[in-house]
């Protein structure tokens, strides 16, 4: 049971005015914080919050807060986070480090258990705790219950099930609803449930952006502004904090193009040609995965394969497996392109075994088409849309999440970029291993070998409606794999 909420924030003066003392305190412990973040915990009592925030505006430092603070006030609270990366590295540490502060006998090593994911209380707080659960098993928390409250840290990146789960453990009797949510929106949210939340409920929302953290240097917000493009979609998510809904103009890959292709039923004149092309992107040891796709003309819907933790032998064998897939459908694979980065032993490896056709690619390196593209990562993604426009299928729905979240910008001498893998890895949460292999497929021969390029001119037409959503029937052997 939640108690009437006695703990509250103890100011150095009554009249206390951020921009007039550097921070409030807390049971005698300075807490310096942004102003956004202040007016978020003096509404902890609130039923329901919304935190709306650009990328390091600090929303996870008062997350951690807002669940302390009710901790401290006997509360079970449930915290859902997009990993277990996220939640136990992240915002389990900010918690374990503000109970330590506040509370100079917590001993994290008598009440946290990592292994569970449970953070405990001594017993005078009675059953206070905070435990966690992940976007990667929604159905982890369905034994937990009787929680007095729920904060979704990266709320748009947990799917509408997971959230559901987890509002249904904030029940019990005498318990009222109370919810937090906090997010960077992210381009693509697996569901648009959060960005509905921020609209049916505007006086529950709390804005920020990146600019309003007051901890922050000059330095780093002149970087974000470079970083971003000011003015920009993408500045105006990740900076302002803004929900862009639709494509956005700096999309790639439009959404409905995307739906189509994974809709569009499967026939063998899709796959009717005599070459195909494998495409790899090889990671290092470590989290990363290497990535292995086969494409069959306009057909790409059952050949990704994930590997983890393997060795240049071990991801040469798994190509071979490919080999034999095209082998029974009676098609050479004319090219092997691999990314250089991580893959250079894995070309050496093909190359030993007597394959001819290996390509080792650098994403950095000088495109074959000069005129439109800055370098081979912005002409390979243009060269799949183009691909996608005349009709291509795709069927796995991570690779169509992470093709969606590609932006480009339009240099001088109107060349095509893409903006920082960097950037997309943090809008995902993942590298784009998936999509850099599938695109590593169209490399090759010349800027026409495969397909047609995408004008600047088209782009903007696409962009202003004048040519629609629908993609383009392919004509002769412009769109033929070659």
């Amino acid at each position: 049971m939640p108690s009437s909420g006695q703990v509250q924030w103890r100011w150095y003066d009554p009249e206390w005015e951020p921009e007039e003392n550097d921070s409030p305190e807390y049971f005698g412990v300075d807490a310096p914080m942004s102003g956004f973040q202040l007016e978020f915990l003096e509404r902890n009592n609130d039923p329901l919050l919304i935190l709306q925030t650009g990328v390091g505006a600090g929303k996870t430092r008062v997350a951690a807060w807002s669940i302390v603070l009710k901790m401290l006030d006997g509360w079970r609270v449930l915290a859902i986070a997009q990993n277990s990366k996220a939640l136990k590295n992240v915002l389990y540490r900010d918690i374990l480090k503000i109970l330590m502060t506040i509370m100079p006998d917590y001993r994290p090593d008598r009440y946290y258990n990592k292994t569970d994911g449970h953070i405990g209380m001594p017993p005078e707080f009675g059953d206070a705790c905070c435990d966690g659960g992940t976007d990667e098993n929604p159905s982890g928390i369905l034994g937990y219950t009787e929680y007095d409250g729920v904060v979704f840290d990266e709320a748009s990146r947990i799917c509408l099930e997971m959230r559901n789960n987890a509002e249904d453990r904030n029940r019990g009797k005498g318990i009222v609803p109370w919810v937090r949510y906090l997010s960077s929106p992210n381009m693509e949210q697996p569901e648009m449930w959060f960005a509905d939340e921020c609209q049916k409920h505007p006086d529950c929302v709390i804005h920020a952006t990146s600019l309003d953290n007051e901890f922050t240097t000059e330095e780093y917000k002149a970087r974000l502004k470079e970083r971003y493009v000011e003015g920009s979609d993408l500045y105006n998510q990740q900076v302002l904090g803004l929900i862009v809904e639709g494509d956005g103009t700096d999309a790639v890959f439009l959404r409905a193009v995307l739906q189509n292709s994974m809709n569009i039923p499967f026939n063998d004149r899709f796959a009717a040609t005599m070459y195909c092309a494998i495409g790899v992107d090889c990671a290092r040891f470590g989290d990363d995965n290497t990535v292995i796709c086969i494409r069959f003309g306009y057909w790409c819907g059952d050949a990704l394969k994930v590997l983890h933790g393997r060795d240049s032998y071990e991801i040469s064998d798994a190509m071979d497996d490919f080999y034999m897939l095209a082998r029974a459908r009676r098609v050479v694979v004319r090219r092997e392109n691999i990314d250089m980065a991580y893959g250079s032993g894995v070309v050496d490896v093909r190359r030993e075994k007597g394959h001819r056709n290996v390509n080792e690619v650098g994403f950095g390196d000088g495109p074959a088409d000069k005129e439109h593209y800055l370098n081979v990562r912005a002409e390979l993604y243009f060269r799949a849309k183009a691909w996608f426009n005349g009709g291509g299928i795709i069927r796995d729905e991570k690779l169509a999440e992470e093709l969606r979240a590609q932006r480009y910008q339009i240099i001088k001498e109107n060349k095509f970029k893409l903006v920082d893998k960097d950037i997309i890895k943090d809008f995902l949460g993942r590298s784009p291993d998936r999509s850099d292999a599938f695109v590593l497929t169209f490399y090759g021969g010349g800027p026409k070998a495969d397909l047609v390029n995408v004008s600047v001119d088209e782009i903007v037409s696409e962009r202003t409606g004048n040519r629609g959503n629908t993609p383009r029937k392919r004509v002769g052997k412009k769109f033929a794999t070659r």
